[in-house]
């Protein structure tokens, strides 16, 4: 087990720490943080106070850093992919800026208090290639949600590079979606939840679409001309409809 006993804070990095290790025969050594904001050696884990940070009870490893997560220039978050106990993959977070009062515990969080699992997805070849926010550098997660072990299960998809869910209008008919003379009819706005896997798939008439459950498990459907039809009013949020006939 280690004991830190010193951080060393470059003047002109700030980000650039390294932090003095007591180990239990009294040696010391320095270790620059090697995880983010965080420095992991030897399965312990300490933040860039020198405190050091404990895993939750249902997460028994993590497994590499992903990148940093900023909300406003007063918050960070530094995310994990991480292992639970039942070996799912999950994203976890760790606070870097805005805890800098010592009296917070340093935790490591989930990305969402009731996620579950998390996976990487390819939709390279789908139809979101056709919306305007794609871009083919992006990581794509399919993030799997659960509040109670009776509940149903969630899905969202959650772009991993720019950190934002992807989200979704419902609209009463594919009609309603284009504009025309009458205002769309919007069913549900700003959904973000699934209640399946999303399904991808190509239709000799339709090209390509998307196919989901929404939260009042009803059928939503985008296809081809619906992704192409209209700048959608906000990024990262697509047109969906109910109605399955064109």
């Amino acid at each position: 087990m280690y004991q830190a006993t010193h951080i060393i804070i470059s003047l002109e990095n700030p980000d650039d720490v390294e932090i003095t290790l007591r180990d239990e025969a009294g040696s010391s050594s320095n270790h620059k943080m090697n995880l983010g904001h965080v420095l992991e050696v030897g399965g312990q884990y300490f933040d860039i106070n020198g405190r050091e940070i404990f895993l939750p009870e249902n997460i028994k490893s993590i497994d590499s850093y992903i990148s940093t997560m900023k909300a406003s220039s007063s918050e960070a978050s530094d995310l994990f992919w991480a292992t639970t106990n039942s070996n799912e993959s999950v994203i976890l977070r760790k606070r870097v800026k805005g805890d800098a009062n010592c009296n917070d515990p340093p935790e490591f969080k989930l990305l969402d208090v009731f996620l579950v699992s998390a996976k990487t997805i390819d939709l390279s070849g789908t139809i979101l290639e056709k919306c305007p926010f794609w871009d083919g550098k992006d990581d794509w997660v399919l993030l799997e949600f659960q509040s109670d072990p009776g509940s149903k299960r969630r899905y969202a998809l959650f772009n991993l590079t720019k950190q934002k869910e992807l989200t979704f209008d419902v609209y009463q008919k594919r009609a309603d979606v284009f504009e025309g003379g009458k205002k769309p009819a919007i069913y549900a706005v700003g959904n973000s939840a699934f209640l399946c896997e999303p399904k991808f798939y190509h239709d000799e008439r339709r090209g390509y679409i998307m196919y989901a459950v929404d939260c009042d498990n009803m059928d939503v459907y985008m296809d081809e001309g619906v992704a192409t039809s209209r700048i959608p009013k906000q990024l990262f949020c697509l047109c969906m409809y109910r109605e399955t006939c064109i």
